[in-house]
C-alpha cells in the first residue's frame, strides 16, 4: 500500500515537471516571437519613414479622389430630379413649346390679354423654381466635400485609418446603367446657361415690355436655341411627330387639345414624355 501511494506521488511529480518544462519551452518560443514581431516593426517602421512622403502623396489623392467621386454621383443625381423627375423642367419645357404652337395656331389669347405673361406665370415660374432647388441641393453637396488641404494636417496612421474604412464601401447609383455615369451632369452644364436666363425675373421684365407678338417671337427664339443645346446633351424635343418618332406620338381627336412635343432620348429611345399631335375630326 505504501509502495502504491509514493508511486502514485512520483508520477504526479513527473507530470508537474513535464509541464514545467513545456511551460518554458512555450515562454522561450514566445519571447523569440515577440523578438521577430519587434524586429519586423522596426523594419515596417523604417519602410514607412523612407516612403512616408510617397505614402502621404498616394493616400491623399486616394482620398480626394474618392470625395470628388461620391460628389459627381450626388450631383448626377440632382441634376436627373431636375430634369427627369415629374413634374420635370423638361415636361415644363415641352408644355410650353405645345401651349405656344397650340395659342399661335388659334389665336387663342386665354386669361390674359398677353400670351407672354401667362407663358411665364404657367410654365417658366416652374422651372425658374426648379433651377434654384437645384442649385441649393448641389451646394450642400459641394459643401460637404472635404477640403484636399485637410488631409496635409492628418498623420500618416490617420490617413491609413480613413482609408481602410472607406474600403470597399459601394454606393449605389440612381440612374439607368444604359446612361453615362455624368448624363445629366453634362446636360446641366450645356443648359443650365440659356434655361436661367429664359426663366430670370430680368428676361420676363424685358418681355414685358415687348408687343405680345414680338415678346412670344423672342421667346420662342430662345425655346429654339434651349431645343438644339438639349439635343447637343443626348435629348430630343420633337414638336411634330417624324418618321423616327411617329410610334412615340399619340392622337388627340380633340381640336382644343394642345399638342404636345415628345421629349426622349435617342441613344437608347428612353421617353420622358411622350407627344399628342393634335387632330380634327
Amino acid at each position: 500500500m505504501g509502495l502504491s501511494f509514493r508511486s502514485d506521488n512520483e508520477r504526479i511529480l513527473d507530470s508537474i515537471k513535464d509541464l514545467c518544462s513545456a511551460l518554458k519551452e512555450t515562454q522561450a518560443e514566445i519571447r523569440i516571437i515577440e523578438q521577430k514581431y519587434e524586429a519586423l516593426r522596426r523594419n515596417v517602421d523604417l519602410l514607412l519613414d523612407l516612403a512616408g512622403p510617397e505614402v502621404r502623396s498616394g493616400l491623399k489623392k486616394k482620398l480626394v479622389e474618392d470625395d470628388e467621386a461620391k460628389a459627381a454621383s450626388a450631383l448626377e443625381n440632382v441634376y436627373r430630379k431636375f430634369f427627369a423627375d415629374d413634374p420635370s423642367a423638361l415636361r415644363n419645357l415641352a408644355m410650353a413649346i405645345g401651349r405656344l404652337r397650340h395659342d399661335a395656331a388659334s389665336g387663342a389669347s386665354g386669361s390674359h390679354s398677353n400670351p407672354a405673361t401667362r407663358f411665364f406665370s404657367n410654365f417658366i415660374a416652374n422651372i425658374a423654381n426648379k433651377i434654384n432647388i437645384a442649385d441649393a441641393e448641389a451646394r450642400a453637396i459641394l459643401d460637404r466635400i472635404t477640403p484636399a488641404e485637410t488631409y496635409d494636417s492628418m498623420s500618416l496612421n490617420e490617413l491609413m485609418a480613413e482609408a481602410d474604412r472607406r474600403r470597399n464601401r459601394p454606393d449605389s447609383l440612381s440612374f439607368a446603367p444604359t446612361v453615362a455615369a455624368d448624363f445629366y451632369t453634362r446636360l446641366w452644364l450645356l443648359s443650365s446657361g440659356p434655361l436661367r436666363e429664359l426663366s430670370s425675373e430680368t428676361y420676363e421684365q424685358t418681355v414685358a415690355e415687348m408687343s405680345p407678338a414680338q415678346g412670344v417671337a423672342d421667346i420662342e427664339e430662345k425655346l429654339r436655341h434651349i431645343v438644339d443645346v438639349l439635343a447637343q446633351g443626348g435629348v430630343r424635343i420633337v414638336a411634330e411627330a417624324d418618321d423616327e418618332t411617329r410610334n412615340l406620338f399619340k392622337d388627340s381627336a380633340d381640336p382644343s387639345v394642345a399638342g404636345q412635343p415628345l421629349v426622349y432620348r435617342p441613344s437608347d429611345r428612353y421617353v420622358y414624355l411622350y407627344g399628342i399631335s393634335s387632330r380634327k375630326q
